[in-house]
């Protein structure tokens, strides 16, 4: 049964993969991963292997790619990796030293891809094959479904120290008690406020949102839709960005458990709400790629965000003062917020499970964390090492502490085809006038095809 889910995540995820990129654009074919050659040498040469039916044969397969990696000096752990030069310079300086700290590996291999597009499609032939990376840095907003379709492993926490990291990053990777990522970072979302354009408008700090009741009542007060200027930016096309305002309102997807909830109704509603209102703006809609153009660009006082978001200012608005605050609540003791973090985490292919693990939590050391920090501008999953980040980061500070309530993006299993079930029936209802169907029904619907209660 666990090797036919994962055959249907697999498949699933390339279908999300060909849909969806970062940027919601598709991607070209997908060329074959590139390896390091002399690290594959060292390992043993050539692996190969076929796909077979048959656990029997499954196992051979195994042990000759046991035998074939391991040449009594230690095996080659596999990391995957896609994004720039720089990024996968990043991964091998992290890596540097595993030999040393960890005993019975040889060292770190990079299997480098061109996108997550890229990945996931050359993922079924490399598992098939025992080619695949044991380790890989994906983010937790879609975990989940990885998760329940058997993509990941999880850890043993009895061989690694996990004390250097934030419970609430620990806690967004733990599923039904086992820890699935082994966190290098870890980033409380945010309200972005355009400060510069707020004090044009006549306001003062002591009037920054704290509600989602003070968003609604600065956007009436600012928006003018006829010269394309809005008081709160919505990216409506991604389930992140909406799930910021439910957990805001009390709410929680709950893996499919809660999505019909009041709590979630009535944040869907507000959305619903302001848009119908014209107090909020998709970016497609003023002809942007995404949230941070439009915000950037001055056409919307607020959006939500994160820590990503200081790159985009730095490059396209770099004279702009922006801040980020808490994520508004309908109930100050009811609410919360998510954690995005990146971490490292084991695919069920892998075949040196402890090994592995041992690896993965030396690539989230310290010195790891702040490398990978240095290189992407991401806050560390060390509490230590985040204080830093703030000190140098003063437009996130007021986010600081956040991370004490943040917690999972808590999607469905079937992420993609409920984001894309979401989206549409979401969008439906704010760019037709005369659609009037509401928060509930919407839900209502939704909560049939893939709720869990």
């Amino acid at each position: 049964m666990r090797k036919k889910n994962l055959a249907i995540l697999l498949t699933a995820a390339l279908t999300a993969a060909a849909i969806t990129g970062c940027g919601g654009s598709s991607d070209s074919p997908a060329a074959p991963a590139k390896e390091d050659t002399q690290a594959a040498e060292d390992a043993g040469g050539d692996e190969t292997g076929e796909e077979t039916d048959t656990t029997a044969e499954d196992a051979s397969v195994q042990e000759s790619q046991a035998e074939e990696t391991s040449d009594g000096d230690g095996v080659i752990i596999k990391f995957g990796a896609w994004g720039s030069d720089h990024d996968n310079a990043a991964f091998l300086e992290m890596a540097e030293g595993v030999a040393d700290a960890v005993p019975g590996v040889k060292g770190v291999e990079l299997v480098t891809y061109a996108s997550t597009s890229d990945f996931w499609n050359n993922l079924p032939s490399q598992v098939a094959a025992g080619t695949a990376p044991d380790l890989v840095l994906p983010t937790n907003e879609n975990v989940f479904e990885y998760i329940d379709g058997g993509l990941y492993q999880p850890f043993d926490e009895s061989l690694i120290d996990l004390s250097n990291i934030d419970e609430s990053a620990i806690n967004v990777w733990t599923v039904d008690g086992q820890l699935y990522g082994i966190p290098i970072d870890a980033q409380p979302t945010c309200l972005l406020l355009n400060v510069d354009l707020f004090k044009e408008l006549g306001y003062t700090e002591a009037d920054y949102p704290k509600t989602w009741d003070d968003v609604r009542k600065i956007s009436e007060a600012v928006s003018d839709p006829e010269n394309n200027f809005y008081g709160m930016c919505i990216n409506v096309t991604s389930l992140f960005h909406v799930t910021q305002i439910l957990q805001g309102f009390g709410g929680d997807w709950g893996n499919g458990a809660s999505i019909d909830s009041p709590e979630n109704e009535a944040a869907i509603q507000w959305v619903i709400d302001m848009f119908k209102d014209g107090l909020a703006v998709n970016p497609a809609q003023l002809g942007d790629d995404w949230d941070g153009t439009t915000f950037a660009t001055g056409k919307a006082l607020m959006t939500t965000g994160g820590v990503w978001y200081y790159g985009q200012m730095s490059a396209a608005a770099p004279d702009t003062d922006y801040i980020a605050l808490p994520i508004p609540y309908a109930e100050e003791k009811k609410h919360s917020s998510s954690l995005h973090s990146d971490a490292i985490v084991m695919l069920s292919s892998c075949q040196y499970p402890d090994l592995a693990a041992k690896t993965a939590a030396y690539m989230a050391r310290n010195d790891a964390q702040t490398i990978r920090a240095n290189g992407t501008g991401s806050i560390p999953s060390n509490p230590e090492l985040a204080e830093s980040y703030y000190e140098a980061h003063p437009q996130f500070a007021s986010i600081k502490g956040t991370e004490s309530y943040s917690v999972a993006f808590g999607y469905p299993a079937q992420t993609s085809q409920f984001e894309t079930d979401f989206v549409n029936d979401l969008t439906a209802v704010l760019f037709d006038s005369t659609n009037d169907t509401p928060a509930a029904e919407i839900l209502a619907n939704l909560a049939q095809n893939y709720g869990t209660n």
